[in-house]
């Protein structure tokens, strides 16, 4: 019987493991019918196999038409009762389980979560709507602190004195005989997103010259800059951007004359895998309560954590005319700070704009466990994906694992994961090839280059109702891996959201309880690709037509009836926005998972299923898929 998980070597693997999807009593869950070709449900083997080449004319024989599409939730099976053919006891789960993900997000618009997956190319307003149902219940914004907490960099203590260096050199004229301050050469009358990328041009420009010039740190400055009008690439939409900042303009600290031009925002062609953080500017400050706006600052969220795998958090603002906020999303949602006049609170829009410009890799949410020694480094340092991608021939990072008894570095190979998930609220599933860069040492700098890529290294942000892998593949039997299901080396739990990325944030004041079964907040109806309507969640006392009117409000869908509608954004304007329950940012926070980040190291690693050569290899792989769940 041919092996599920054979191994493969060379410098550039172009393969895939399995992902177990466990059910939370029973065997490890099937994977979703409707996806067959999932590059996470299955694996292959290289054994040769008999020749049945499907004819040309049916190169995609399991592409379901439309007309026979199934749209609602599908029986699950795992809620029946399952009889133990070996010892004959029946097990019942004590819940239902539904597959996953639980709910309809923007991930699946991809035809799978390979690597080598084309981009869908999806469109703003169809993203914005899985967007929208993706991130209800999960958004807060005004909480108490965040802008603070994100500006209080200890390692950055000159940023308060650039205030003082604004004053100075008159870029900003302070109150005085009854008049309020203001920043000099703000625009005149109503300010449009041309006119205020201007001014932002020349006050940046002055004090990220000026910060790189003062500070003696071991870190870098990096430049602001706007994508020209054109889509960034290495994304999954095309996406243009008002302003992002990007590692491709960044310099090192301390040097005693800097020209400020250096750090102007300029127009360039951008790479997602190059972002450090996205920015949305609008022309009212009306604005900055809308759904569109978040929806819109939420898909550069979305390509970024795309194109950075490793990625935690990732940071963003909102300058809407003069209103400024500052946004942190996560895989459990996002957080906006309150709502600062960048006027009359110079100070906190100082430390925020230029904070971000100097933030190193921990701060800006890499993970610190991922280690890099780029060129010219003494020491190993966090990895820094922007800055990896931005360097012609870096040095791949490497983590530490527990393997056969002794620590062992890892090196992972981050230019082609085997797997990724791109959805803000989910998982956020990577998975990478790596290899033992030294038999004892777990340094880098000590470790010769090996030949084989026979790892695989699972990362995810696991929900508190889903069981453990490590739970999982310990308990597996010698005939089910002998089948190919994969070889358990290492697990660890790193932390939860709560305290990896929101420690330290009081959310008392946006969580709330959990809305009714009968309330429209309780789940969403999304719009399918064929304009059918599906259900996003198993409760079956929804009354659908309301969250089907409730989403469909948001988007500018139909006519109000039940809330407060809003004009359209200066950029869609046929896109409303719904102030009241229905609207994103006062839903309050319901959906909070707080999810666990963990790792898996398995092997071997095998060829993603959708990579079949003939419907012979395609069919053993699924039974042997098959028959090593069950």
């Amino acid at each position: 019987m041919p092996q599920t998980g054979g191994a493969s070597g060379g410098e550039s693997p172009t393969v895939s493991p399995g992902e177990l999807t466990p059910d939370i009593q029973g065997p490890p869950m099937a994977p979703t019918p409707s996806r067959p070709t999932g590059a996470a449900y299955g694996q292959i083997a290289d054994t040769a196999l008999p020749s049945t080449t499907p004819k040309a004319s049916r190169s995609a024989p399991f592409q379901t038409p439309k007309h026979q599409r199934h749209h609602s939730a599908p029986e699950n099976k795992f809620t029946k009762t399952h009889t133990n053919t070996d010892s004959g006891q029946k097990a019942t789960p004590s819940e239902p389980v539904f597959p996953t993900p639980f709910r309809r997000n923007s991930d699946q618009v991809r035809p799978s979560s390979a690597w080598d997956s084309p981009s869908s190319r999806t469109t703003r307003n169809n993203m914005d709507m899985y967007l929208y149902n993706e991130l209800y219940g999960t958004m807060a914004r005004d909480v108490p602190g965040l802008l603070e907490r994100l500006t209080d960099l200890p390692q950055l203590p000159e940023l308060p004195s650039l205030y003082e260096y604004a004053v100075q050199h008159s870029l900003y004229i302070e109150a005085q005989g009854g008049t309020t301050g203001r920043w000099a050469g703000w625009p005149r009358g109503i300010p449009t997103e041309k006119t205020v990328l201007g001014w932002l041009d020349s006050v940046v420009t002055e004090l990220s010259a000026e910060m790189a010039r003062v500070h003696k740190g071991r870190r870098r400055v990096s430049a602001y800059s706007t994508s020209a009008g054109l889509p960034l690439t290495d994304g999954d939409c095309l996406r243009k951007s008002d302003i992002v900042l990007s590692s491709m303009r960044s310099y090192d600290t301390g040097e005693d004359l800097y020209d400020p031009s250096m750090f102007s925002i300029s127009e360039q062609r951008i790479s997602w895998k190059t972002v450090r953080l996205p920015g949305e500017l609008k022309q009212s400050t009306k604005y900055s309560n809308y759904d569109s706006t978040i929806a819109q600052l939420a898909n550069y969220v979305r390509e970024i954590f795309g194109a950075q795998q490793t990625r935690m958090w990732v940071h963003g603002f909102t300058l809407c005319a003069e209103d400024f906020r500052a946004w942190i999303f996560d895989r459990d949602g996002g957080l906006g700070t309150k709502l600062i006049s960048i006027h009359k609170e110079p100070l906190l829009f100082i430390k925020a704009i230029i904070g971000f410009a100097c933030m190193d890799a921990s701060e800006l949410g890499f993970d610190p466990t991922i280690r890099w020694k780029p060129e010219g480094e003494a020491d190993s340092i966090v990895y820094d994906a922007t800055v990896y991608h931005s360097l012609p021939d870096a040095a791949l990072p490497f983590i530490e694992a527990e393997i056969k008894g002794s620590m062992k570095c890892l090196e992972i190979n981050v230019k082609t994961p085997l797997a990724r998930r791109i959805a803000l609220h989910s998982r956020g599933t990577a998975v990478f090839a790596a290899r033992i860069c030294s038999p004892s040492s777990t340094t880098a700098s000590q470790s010769p280059k090996p030949v084989h890529w026979d790892l695989a290294v699972k990362e995810q942000w696991r929900a508190p109702i889903m069981a453990i892998e490590e739970t999982i593949l310990r308990s597996l039997s010698p005939e089910q891996a002998a089948i190919g299901l994969p070889l358990f080396h290492f697990h660890q739990d790193m932390g939860r959201v709560s305290t990896l990325v929101r420690q330290g944030i009081d959310l008392s004041g946006v969580m709330i309880e959990p809305p009714s079964s009968g309330s429209p907040r309780s789940e969403a109806i999304v719009d399918d690709d064929n304009g059918s309507t599906r259900r996003s969640g198993p409760n079956s006392e929804l009354d659908q037509s309301a969250s089907k009117k409730r989403i469909k409000l948001a988007m500018g869908k139909v006519g109000a009836s039940g809330g407060r509608m809003v004009g359209g954004t200066d950029d869609n304007k046929d896109q409303m926005d719904l102030v009241g329950e229905a609207s994103l940012l006062t839903a309050g926070i319901w959906r909070f998972n707080d999810r666990t980040k963990s790792r898996l190291v398995i092997s071997p690693i095998g060829k993603p299923l959708h990579h079949f050569k003939t419907y012979t290899e395609l069919l053993m792989g699924i039974r042997d898929a098959v028959k090593g769940i069950f």
